[in-house]
Parts: structure tokens; sequence; C-alpha cells
């Protein structure tokens, strides 16, 4: 009676642990994700960020009043 009482109970000690190690998983997976996730819209914000500063850099190149127009448009648009 002694041995099947402590080896059921190492048995659901073992399960408990396999649960906890199954559960530790899933969270550092779902952290993995949005982790992944957080990086993606930060590379998105990165390009954007490269494209507008490329615009300004050929508005600035403008030798003409209209470029400095539209720079100046530019420029209030991005700070709203």
């Amino acid at each position: 009676m002694q041995d099947w009482y402590s080896s059921s109970r190492a048995r659901t000690e073992n399960g408990k642990i396999c649960l906890r190690r199954k559960k530790r998983l899933f969270f550092h997976i779902s952290n993995l994700h949005n982790l992944t996730y957080c990086m993606t819209e930060r590379t998105k914000k990165l390009k954007k960020q490269k494209t507008e500063k490329e615009m300004l850099l050929c508005y600035l190149n403008c030798a003409n009043d209209s470029g400095e127009k539209e720079l100046i448009t530019t420029e209030r648009t991005l700070q709203k």
C-alpha cells in the first residue's frame, strides 16, 4: 500500500512539474510572438521615416522658391 501511494504521489508531482513547464513554454512563445510583432512595427516605422528623410533631402536640394514652399508645407504636416 505504501509503495503504491508514494509512486502515485511521485507521478502527480511529475505531472505538476510537466504542466508548469508547458505553461512556462507557452508564456515564452507568446512573449516571442509579441516581440516579433513589435519589431515588425518598428521596422515599418523606420522605413517610413527613411523615405520621409529622402523626400526632405530632395526638397532641400531644390534651387527654386517652389521647393522651399513645398519644404515648409511638408514640415508643417510632419509636425502635426
